[in-house]
């Protein structure tokens, strides 16, 4: 139990930290002084990498991914994302508030792990009790469904963490609660797999659909998530998650890259950020999207079909 209420605790604390991610430049902060401590390996590129030479392959792998994502949304340079990678394995993960395994976005990094296989991804997201059923539904795509399963985890959550930054500091947005913050850096991740590595969005619907199948969760309405948020618990938090992206491909399938700007001028960052009811939010997003977000909003509670 006391390991629960950790793992929860934690767990919020990594997901605070994907909000605040503006640096003033040239501001050295705490988290440059962890990961310097690291002496870690070094390489140069508009996003410099940072890596534990035990994960070499994964690190340049992960850092490539990286620089393909952020040089097809930088708009051609005009807006670049101000950001330096680091990977780290878990004999080098020391100094975070956070257990190893953990992706996350903050103070001007991106910081990933090094050497997460699909045993320990199993019990990060939640669905080690029905790993055998999941691995059977991928193998309709690879013979090795563990393989890719991994890779689906590490591209779409690199993705996701990028689609923080991308709404907020490219596109100048302010979402205005936890789930439009969600689901827009999931947005983001599905705009760029479905264009450039289907295959990946092909797997991670697998896991999705897989994952609401096999799990019950206690926690299933927006209010709870947008109240709760993290400490709903890892598998719920997955599972909403995974709840999430039918909803996404929908509007995506009417509005591609679209949306996004969309919804950038209905939410944008003001100097006193605005506060929307749960109502008013729905109202303008059932306005952008035709009513898909409101439909979905009620299957995901149970209230639709």
């Amino acid at each position: 139990m006391k390991t629960k209420i950790i793992l929860r605790t934690l767990l919020m604390s990594v997901i605070i930290l994907i909000f605040n991610t503006s640096v003033i430049k040239g501001q050295t902060t705490p988290l440059d002084s962890v990961i310097h401590s690291k002496n870690l390996e070094f390489l140069s590129g508009t996003i410099p990498l940072h890596y534990s030479a035990r994960c070499e392959n994964r690190s340049k792998e992960v850092h490539s991914f990286v620089l393909d994502v952020a040089e097809t949304y930088s708009e051609k340079g005009i807006n670049p994302f101000k950001l330096k990678l680091a990977v780290i394995d878990s004999s080098q993960w020391s100094g975070f508030v956070f257990p190893y395994g953990f992706f996350f976005i903050h103070q001007g990094w991106i910081v990933i792990p090094g050497d997460v296989d699909f045993q320990k991804f199993s019990h990060l997201w939640g669905y080690h009790p029905f790993r055998d059923v999941l691995k059977k539904n991928l193998k309709a795509l690879s013979n090795d469904p563990e393989e890719l399963l991994v890779d689906v985890m590490y591209k779409f959550t690199v993705c996701h963490e990028l689609g923080h930054y991308y709404t907020r500091e490219i596109l100048n947005s302010n979402p205005p609660d936890h789930w439009t913050s969600e689901w827009m850096a999931s947005y983001f991740a599905t705009d760029f797999l479905l264009r450039y590595d289907k295959e990946i969005i092909q797997a991670y619907d697998i896991f999705f659909s897989t994952f609401t199948n096999e799990v019950k969760p206690k926690f299933r309405s927006l209010s709870d998530f947008n109240r709760k948020y993290a400490n709903v618990g890892l598998q719920n938090f997955v599972w909403y998650h995974s709840m999430f992206q039918p909803m996404i491909e929908d509007i995506y399938s009417a509005y591609q890259e679209d949306f996004m700007n969309l919804f950038a001028r209905a939410f944008p960052h003001t100097k006193e950020p605005i506060k929307y009811s749960r109502e008013e939010i729905l109202e303008i997003l059932d306005h952008l999207t035709d009513g898909k977000t409101s439909k979905w909003v009620a299957v995901m509670e149970g209230r639709g079909e």
